[in-house]
């Protein structure tokens, strides 16, 4: 982390401004109660707005040396492309203290991370594949398990399921005497919205739906990549077949269906606030076949600026 004629002083002061360092990062983060709204993570900006608020130039800086590292040029990202921030504070904040902190410091902060969070061996190369094949062929994958532990009739079943407890909060909220009619009116309408993703989506089942999903529907590229003997390099081609594909898309509106928060392999269920989704993935409706885990929203009130609708979990255990 030091020179060849550090001592032990300058140590412990390189130490104490890294710290130093990191406490006024963390201090000016949203705060944690805070990240679960989704209208203070929702900062709508273009890249030139975004630009002028953090006095930085992530056009030049960030986005167009990405794109051109993997060789895409065929994109229209510009100052007038809009991006959707979260912690837009953070961002504005957190550069101008890494402005303000010497080059010098800056790399004594990696060289300690590095040594922070280092490991003393290697990742095993099995559990390096895999977390690969995890990371960014995460629906391919969903697939495989679709293919040799569900059925259609199972995803009906789970689906007939959700279908009821929906119908259970319709009732309780129309039936409810505490309620007022304009929170009520809001939250049945928003519950009879919602998009109930469950188990798995049936374009998974389309190859070349899937295909296209990781970028892979161009054939001789596909076959390029197959026949590529370095896997160093067959690797980078395939992020930058991802990473087209994403461009491709950055303009384009989202399509739920394909917008799950995570892949059905994952064992997990989720509350998607700004697609008004539910998501019961795969793995959690086939657990042990015996236990249906139902994740969806049920806590309304009534705020000073107007109506909201909370995100709060109820878990059915439904047996059978």
């Amino acid at each position: 982390m030091c020179e060849e004629n550090c001592n032990s002083t300058i140590i412990d002061k390189d130490v104490d401004e890294i710290v130093q360092l990191e406490s006024q990062l963390a201090k000016v983060k949203m705060p944690i109660e805070d990240q679960r709204n989704p209208e203070l993570l929702y900062n709508k900006l273009s890249l030139k707005q975004l630009a002028n608020r953090t006095n930085f130039d992530w056009l030049d800086k960030i986005f167009l040396p990405s794109w051109n590292g993997f060789n895409v040029i065929n994109h229209s990202l510009s100052n007038q492309t809009e991006v959707i921030v979260g912690d837009l504070e953070y961002y504005e904040k957190a550069i101008k203290i890494i402005d303000d902190t010497p080059p010098p410091f800056r790399k004594n902060v990696f060289e300690f991370k590095k040594i922070h969070h280092g490991i003393t061996n290697l990742e095993e190369r099995w559990r390096t594949c895999l977390n690969l094949v995890n990371s960014n062929l995460d629906w391919a994958l969903s697939r495989l398990y679709v293919d040799h532990h569900f059925t259609k009739k199972e995803k009906q079943e789970a689906t007939n399921v959700i279908d009821e407890v929906q119908d259970a909060f319709r009732y309780l909220l129309e039936h409810n005497t505490w309620l007022d009619e304009t929170t009520r009116n809001a939250s049945i309408g928003k519950l009879n919205k919602v998009t109930k993703n469950v188990a798995y989506p049936d374009w998974l089942l389309d190859n070349l739906q899937l295909d296209t999903y990781h970028g892979l529907d161009n054939r001789t590229m596909v076959i390029e990549l197959l026949s590529n003997k370095n896997y160093l390099m067959s690797y980078v081609d395939f992020l930058r077949l991802n990473t087209e594909k994403y461009v491709n898309e950055l303009e384009q509106p989202i399509v739920v269906d394909k917008s799950w928060p995570m892949p059905p392999f994952i064992v997990n269920a989720a509350y998607e606030p700004d697609q008004n989704s539910i998501s019961t993935i795969l793995s959690i409706v086939t657990m042990f076949n015996q236990i249906i885990l139902i994740t969806f929203i049920v806590n309304c009130k009534r705020s000073n600026s107007g109506v909201s609708i909370e995100g709060s979990i109820l878990r059915c255990r439904i047996s059978g």
